[in-house]
């Protein structure tokens, strides 16, 4: 599961000319969580029992994972100005505006990674996630934790403005304040 903090901390300390590893330490790990997005609905898998990412996913997507995600790839963006970075966190942004975004401009907590049948038998994940955008809108979704956290919303309006200082792409600045201010007013 994506770790935006160890990374962080990762890209800081390779910046000192005597610990240059960190940095590529850093450019590793984030390349390898390019795996886990969903290449249907984008959005970032909860993790995988592989050691190199490379499948056996677990499924399930939490917005606090999609929030780490969105900073870990603005940070190696930050770093080397590759566009696949940029395409990363476009497929986290898609997931998130589609599934998880309330009516009220905030996000739900979490997605869960299974499907039942209308007779209430389990379709497994590996299954499911293998099928096209068609397929699975036909089938049905998986549930979708409708909570809204301050927590999780400040992690991805914090990952926003994270966008907002690799890109300066101002629409990243004025998400993440539209974030904090919709949950200013919810917590008054």
């Amino acid at each position: 599961m994506p770790n935006a903090y160890l990374l962080q901390q990762a890209w800081w300390r390779g910046e000192s000319p005597d610990e240059k590893q960190w940095k590529e330490r850093a450019y590793l790990s984030s390349e390898q969580y390019l795996k886990m997005l969903d290449p249907v609905w984008g959005g970032i898998w909860f993790g995988s029992r592989a050691g190199d990412y490379s499948g056996n996913y677990i499924h399930e997507r939490r917005s606090d994972h999609q929030a780490a995600a969105l900073s870990i790839f603005a940070w190696a963006y930050r770093i080397d100005q590759q566009s696949r970075w940029l395409d990363a966190i476009n497929d986290i942004d898609r997931y998130l505006d589609r599934f998880m975004k309330s009516d009220e401009g905030l996000y739900f907590t979490s997605q869960e990674m299974y499907v039942f049948t209308t007779d209430g038998k389990l379709v497994e994940p590996e299954e499911y996630f293998s099928w096209d955008d068609a397929s699975r809108s036909k089938f049905g979704m998986p549930t979708i934790d409708r909570s809204i956290y301050t927590d999780i919303n400040a992690r991805l309006a914090i990952a926003m403005s994270e966008i907002f200082q690799s890109t300066a792409d101002e629409r990243w600045r004025e998400r993440s304040l539209a974030i904090i201010q919709k949950l200013d007013l919810r917590n008054r």
